[in-house]
């Protein structure tokens, strides 16, 4: 399992690996805030990654999921 952020630990747990990618793991996780479960990626760390995430939290639209 990765090291989560202090910020993560409090609110995820953390379950099976669902898959992998180019751009990190996704597990299969349980969000205590929300009381259901959630497909967490746990991205690898790259070059320009902040931005791509950035640009993609801006994003709204009913058929892409919120990051």
């Amino acid at each position: 399992m990765p090291q989560l952020p202090t910020q993560w630990t409090r609110r995820y747990d953390l379950a099976t690996p669902l898959g992998q990618g180019g751009l990190g793991t996704v597990y299969r996780a349980h969000d205590r805030l929300l009381g259901r479960d959630v497909a967490l990626n746990c991205a690898r760390e790259r070059p320009g990654l902040a931005r791509e995430f950035d640009v993609l939290r801006r994003l709204e639209h009913p058929s892409v999921v919120r990051v």
